[in-house]
């Protein structure tokens, strides 16, 4: 499945809550959209899933246009966008067993769906006991019912305690190894560095940029290393894998380290060979550095300007659990 956004605009009366984005995400792409409180992000979702009519541009998936075929292409999505509303008296399996019956979905899906979200042993509870972790796992649950070839969630984590958060995140781990194309919306960048690998960030409607999230985490593992052994440090970096990078005056090199390696290991493989460090120091954060400099170059301008992009890339309270 391929979705297309072209230079779409929505607007309530005068204000724009979504304003000429454009992106495209290919079969199997997991994208992540950031961005603050208001930035438009539910409102894009909307528009992808035919439940708004954008005011200008469109939208294509497989070529289709959206709105005048929603009710059709939908049932080749599966959302959860907020918490979901399902049957109070009901149990999980329960609301599973009307959701698959309703959708003609075989019966043996609902156990199956039950173990991936870790609820088959609450599957006799009724739902509104559920604590809101709980419920937003069988809203994952109901999402994947169809086997869906696009999977969308909307701030899957908002209000969930620790355990809660730690819960979802690794059921959306495990739906990425399915080779699901997947957007998830959040505000949380850690979530998003987690799960996606592509990121685009949107302000006042505006997408600002979108990015490689690999490439970003590469970027966030430069560091400045001071050494007391400059002449030495070439070759002990070389042994360790790395490149010594640019080096500036006498004692100090930037280096890099891939995406994989532990800061900590690396200096302890450093002292044990010998390399005497003074200093080592991250010289950025990769996606959070990127984002906070981004929405803070924004900041009294009149209208977003659209950052750089990858080439690589076209892109309610309860109680918690």
């Amino acid at each position: 499945m391929v979705i297309e956004v072209k230079e779409v605009s929505r607007l309530f009366g005068q204000k724009r809550a979504v304003d000429k984005v454009s992106l495209k995400i290919e079969p199997g792409q997991r994208l992540g959209i950031l961005g603050p409180n208001g930035s438009g992000k539910t409102t894009l979702i909307q528009l992808i899933l035919g439940f708004l009519k954008p005011t200008e541009g469109e939208i294509l998936i497989d070529g289709l246009p959206v709105w005048p075929h929603r009710s059709a292409l939908r049932r080749r999505i599966g959302a959860l966008i907020e918490i979901p509303l399902l049957y109070p008296s009901l149990s999980a399996r329960e609301n599973l067993l009307f959701f698959a019956r309703f959708t003609g979905t075989e019966l043996s899906r609902v156990d199956e769906l039950l173990k991936m979200v870790d609820l088959d042993p609450a599957e006799k509870k009724s739902f509104s006991t559920f604590s809101l972790g709980m419920k937003q796992r069988l809203g994952i649950a109901l999402a994947l019912m169809n086997d869906p070839e696009f999977l969308i969630f909307d701030e899957p984590t908002n209000g969930l305690d620790p355990e809660g958060i730690v819960q979802v995140r690794t059921i959306l781990r495990d739906i990425t190894k399915m080779g699901k194309s997947l957007i998830l919306c959040s505000h949380l960048l850690p979530e998003v560095e987690q799960i996606c690998d592509t990121v685009a960030i949107l302000q006042n409607g505006a997408m600002l940029a979108k990015r490689d999230v690999k490439g970003l985490a590469r970027e966030g593992n430069a560091f400045k290393i001071v050494v007391q052994n400059p002449d030495a440090a070439p070759q002990i970096l070389k042994d360790l894998g790395v490149e010594p990078g640019q080096k500036e005056g006498d004692q100090t090199f930037n280096i890099v380290l891939d995406a994989s390696v532990n800061p900590a290991d690396f200096l302890k493989s450093s002292f044990d060979r010998g390399l005497r460090v003074e200093e080592f120091v991250r010289l950025n954060k990769g996606l959070e550095n990127f984002f906070m400099n981004l929405i803070e170059s924004q900041k009294g301008s009149a209208k977003p300007a659209m950052a750089a992009e990858s080439p690589a890339h076209s892109v309610s309270k309860e109680k918690t659990k």
